[in-house]
């Protein structure tokens, strides 16, 4: 019995969690309603979520800090008044992510407001090649 014990235990141990906190993990959110159609990433560490931005090839990574709200809710307003105004900022400033369902969406939810399904990034290696695409694509496309 207690060998059983052990092996459950141990496989419990060894899968991925969902479950505690974010850091160490980051986000790749879709549009699925609303205006704004560009995915948002963010990656969270140390008590930060990054947000990558594009810079003609190259990857910037932009450091602010948010709150969870218990398991429910991300919340992005920390510091919403440092956050820019250009996009997804102006967003996320009165924006959470629904850690259940994994939608982000304004807090004051309404049906026409833009709304995002996540999925959870385990590696920022996998955010960086999805980024990494959208700079060859642009390449490609732009040759002036």
């Amino acid at each position: 019995m207690k060998k059983l014990l052990l092996i459950l235990f141990s496989l419990i141990l060894s899968f991925e969690s969902f479950g505690g906190s974010i850091d160490g993990k980051g986000l790749k959110c879709e549009h699925y309603h609303g205006p704004y159609e560009k995915p948002i990433y963010m990656w969270f560490n140390d008590g930060f979520f990054e947000i990558p931005i594009i810079e003609g090839t190259t990857i910037k990574w932009k450091r602010y800090t948010y709150t969870e709200w218990g398991t429910k809710y991300i919340l992005f307003n920390k510091e919403w008044s440092f956050l820019p105004s250009g996009y997804p900022f102006y967003y996320l400033k009165d924006a959470r992510v629904d850690r259940e369902h994994l939608i982000l969406a304004p807090i004051r939810d309404s049906w026409e407001y833009t709304k995002y399904k996540c999925s959870i990034q385990y590696y920022k290696q996998w955010i960086i090649s999805d980024l990494q695409e959208i700079i060859n694509d642009d390449k490609g496309t732009n040759q002036i």
